[in-house]
């Protein structure tokens, strides 16, 4: 949606664009599925920046992370960005979801060029907390009156502080659409459309919401500004049981993103993996394309499973059952290349470790130059001294 004289804006540029994130995930006990249900616990998304003209800019994760009490609410923390650095870069906006509805309770942004990066750079509060439907007949303006402040610097003592009180409006535009992100073509995504004019700027936005996954992208404009966000990979770190801890991640690898990596130090932060008991790895990879996975040409991968220190030999072999995507795969129609590693690593000196799965695109010729599916798993023992 590039249009000549239009400048791109930062993943934090906009409040606007920020909305996307706010119906990240839900969680709700009514007896009555909501139209949106949350992923696993421990999901991670990876969203990638785009940027005017379709410039690609950073990516940045995106995942839950603990809880807040505002005005006597319980809210959950949705976190962009990399706040368990030293000097945090990223958001924490607080929302809640009730039935078909996301409960939006305000926000904060980190900026590592703060003079106390530690300390909010801007923070957004709320009056009330915004209630958004995200069932409306399709078609059919929704209004919403957002009150609240914008402060800019150190809430304690605010270099700026400016009031808000203006109508949002939004329209759910369609309750299925096949939207293309930066993992490939996505299909049952809500698509919502945002207008709302916040310190006398224009915004308007679309924004795709997939059920069980989150926003898979958004996109609009800030004044005269422009931007947006994809989807790139999805990981999953589900809870220990009886010691085990299994990660997953899926991806798409192609011209300009020819790295999959799926680690246990990058999901857990740190090497919790004891290295005296066998983890199993496993990888999967297809040609993205329908008609080309169907076909017996082996995608360009070369794959890699090892610990910080060491690797382990595997290869691909062709099969027609998929370990991640059963239902695709009983029509029987597709070929997928998977490889498995059942492996410890006994003599590594220290404990505990950690081990990996990566595959990175390597076409040797222009045909075989096309976008790849990766899916990656991991069990191991999680370490107890």
């Amino acid at each position: 949606m590039a249009r000549a004289g239009l400048r791109s804006f930062g993943p934090r540029g906009s409040l606007l664009l920020s909305f996307a994130t706010l119906l990240a995930w839900s969680a709700c006990d009514s007896g009555t599925k909501p139209v949106f249900s949350p992923p696993p616990k421990g999901t991670t998304l990876t969203v990638r920046e785009v940027k005017a003209g379709g410039e690609q800019g950073g990516a940045r994760p995106m995942k839950f992370e603990g809880e807040r009490v505002i005005q006597g609410r319980k809210f959950q923390q949705l976190q962009v960005g990399h706040l368990e650095r030293v000097e945090p870069d990223g958001e924490r906006w607080f929302v809640e979801f009730e039935g078909d509805t996301v409960v939006f309770g305000g926000g904060e942004m980190f900026y590592p060029s703060s003079p106390d990066p530690t300390i909010p750079g801007v923070t957004v509060t709320v009056a009330q907390p915004i209630v958004l439907n995200l069932a409306p007949p399709v078609g059919e303006p929704q209004t919403v009156r957002v009150t609240g402040q914008v402060i800019i610097g150190d809430p304690a003592d605010p270099g700026l502080v400016v009031d808000v009180d203006e109508d949002a409006t939004w329209i759910l535009v369609s309750e299925d659409e096949v939207v293309a992100t930066q993992m490939g073509d996505m299909a049952g995504a809500r698509r919502y459309h945002i207008d709302a004019r916040p310190l006398d700027m224009e915004v308007s936005a679309d924004v795709w919401l997939v059920d069980e996954i989150g926003v898979v992208k958004a996109e609009g404009t800030l004044g005269t500004m422009e931007g947006g966000m994809s989807l790139e990979s999805i990981a999953v770190a589900a809870a220990a049981k009886k010691g085990f801890a299994t990660i997953g991640a899926q991806q798409l690898v192609g011209a300009g993103r020819t790295e999959f990596r799926l680690s246990t130090y990058d999901v857990a932060g740190k090497s919790d993996a004891d290295k005296d008991v066998h983890a199993k790895m496993f990888l999967e990879v297809r040609w993205a394309d329908d008609a080309r996975a169907q076909t017996d040409d082996r995608p360009p991968i070369v794959q890699e499973f090892g610990t910080g220190w060491g690797w382990y030999p595997s290869m691909l072999a062709m099969t027609k059952t998929s370990f991640f995507h059963t239902a695709e795969s009983l029509s029987g129609d597709y070929r997928y290349w998977i490889a498995v590693v059942d492996q410890a690593a006994k003599n590594e000196t220290y404990n505990p470790i950690s081990y990996h799965v990566s595959a990175t695109w390597q076409p040797g010729t222009a045909s075989e130059a096309a976008d790849v599916r990766v899916s990656a798993r991991i069990l191991y023992k999680v370490y107890e001294p």
